[in-house]
């Protein structure tokens, strides 16, 4: 008999027959979801939902999204914000306006037609069935609220103007995610928002 091995009239009286080990309990869900490579959340923190092996999308994944969605936003926004300041400019010398009006006007104009093209760039992309901007889709990566599913336009839309407030004191609520146990930037913490992996 291996040593350490005990014969079955030396085991506890446990109410089974002789020859018949007791098993383990399973886990209980919430104590499954704790073992490495789960993830459940709630509102609150830590919830009733495990994730299975999506995973939180690393700093470098959702930074080199961000920089592809910058070229694209470039290319967009560029060439349409200077035809915007094009046609102020001769509408100002039609009617006259002083130089310094029409330089203030057409800076103006192109701030609001970029955060507007921005704003229903991601927000758009982010609730529909991509759960992604173009940027994160190419580096598989995906936008959900706490419980991993699709958000709204108006969660979208909540977090994309919560990035600004991230952007204070030299972006350090984008530095968050860097150590942050859900990854979260302060943006996704006012929306209610996670990035996984596909």
């Amino acid at each position: 008999m291996p040593e350490g091995d005990l014969p079955d009239k030396d085991l506890p009286d446990n109410g089974l027959a002789k020859g018949v080990h007791p098993q383990p309990e399973p886990l209980q869900q919430s104590e499954a979801a704790l073992l490495p490579g789960s993830y459940e959340f709630t509102l609150g923190g830590y919830a009733s939902m495990p994730l299975g092996t999506a995973g939180y999308a690393s700093f470098a994944r959702r930074f080199a999204a961000m920089f592809l969605d910058g070229i694209l936003m470039i290319l967009a926004i560029f060439p349409s914000a200077f035809i915007i300041g094009l046609v102020i400019g001769v509408a100002g010398v039609l009617v006259q306006m002083p130089y310094q009006g029409r330089l203030l006007v057409a800076k103006l104009s192109g701030f609001v037609f970029a955060v507007l093209v921005r704003w229903f760039y991601f927000a758009a992309c982010e609730c529909s069935v991509w759960q992604a901007t173009p940027g994160k889709k190419a580096l598989g990566i995906r936008v959900t609220d706490l419980q991993g599913n699709r958000i709204s336009f108006g969660r979208a839309t909540k977090r994309f103007f919560s990035k600004y407030i991230s952007s204070l004191a030299l972006g350090f609520g984008f530095w968050c995610v860097l150590w942050d146990q859900r990854s979260q930037g302060w943006h996704d913490r006012i929306a209610d928002t996670l990035v996984l992996n596909r």
